[in-house]
């Protein structure tokens, strides 16, 4: 979806036997706004206006700290699964 929206919209559209809407996938507003406090330290529900694919390196999407401090608090999942990264 992230990588090509359109030709994934239309689809979906098709799919649903909708009339297809033009969507501006460069402009997205946020138009509902959440309390992240209640979904604890994780919970981000900002949107970004423009969709296009996430970066693939967590540290970059998260940033830093917070990736330290997932790695942190879950040491064990990390030496168990990813040694090298623990």
């Amino acid at each position: 979806l992230t990588a090509n929206p359109k030709p994934v919209m239309r689809a979906l559209y098709e799919f649903l036997q909708e009339p297809y809407f033009e969507h501006d996938f460069t402009h997205v507003k946020q138009i509902t706004q959440e309390n992240d406090s209640w979904h604890g330290m994780y919970g981000d529900h900002k949107i970004r206006e423009q969709i296009r694919p996430v970066a693939d390196d967590f540290n970059e999407v998260l940033g830093k700290n917070l990736a330290d401090k997932i790695r942190e608090d879950n040491a064990w999942f990390y030496s168990t699964f990813y040694p090298d990264m623990a």
